[in-house]
């Protein structure tokens, strides 16, 4: 037989499948090799591109928890990196809510206090007021030890509940 992985078609089975679909072959793969697809991923491919592989799958098949552990990477070690977290924030700030959740259950500390504890002046303000702008006022305080959600527990539906409010919005309110 063939030795190795067809990288194509795996990346187009990662890449074109929606998240139900893979879903079903992560759990018919561990049931038949006894690993599930990303620890397959971790032992086929390196570098680059195994964090592109698992990075992909991972925003299939657990999206906030793939962006928690993100956030988390983009801050460790001695120097933040500011423009990745920028970038992160930015991005998906349409499941911030529940990211912040998983951020909170994943490593104890919310979104909020990361970037306070990690970044520093006027960096510091604009992330912590995307933070802000990404989440509804009735959701979310920085008093609060995470984000509460109303909404259902379907991973995707209810994210159209998730509305910013114009009056929040920096932009407008420079205007004003």
């Amino acid at each position: 037989g063939r030795w190795g992985i067809d990288e194509k078609v795996l990346f187009e089975i990662i890449c074109m499948s929606p998240p139900e679909h893979l879903k079903m072959v992560d759990d018919a793969y561990v049931a038949k090799y006894s690993i599930n697809l990303e620890k397959a991923l971790k032992k086929e491919l390196c570098g680059t591109v195994q964090e592109a592989a698992i990075f992909t799958l991972g925003m299939k098949l657990h999206p906030y928890e793939t962006v928690a552990e993100l956030i988390n990477s983009t801050c460790a070690g001695t120097n933040t990196d500011k423009l990745r977290l920028f970038c992160t924030i930015l991005r998906y700030q349409h499941i911030l809510p529940r990211v912040m959740n998983e951020h909170l259950k994943l490593f104890g500390k919310t979104v909020s206090d990361r970037i306070e504890s990690e970044t520093n002046g006027s960096c510091k303000e604009l992330l912590l007021e995307m933070v802000k702008v990404a989440l509804p006022n009735s959701i979310y305080s920085s008093e609060e030890e995470g984000v509460r959600m109303d909404h259902g527990e379907d991973e995707w539906s209810d994210l159209d509940e998730v509305v910013v409010k114009p009056e929040f919005h920096p932009a407008r309110a420079r205007n004003d």
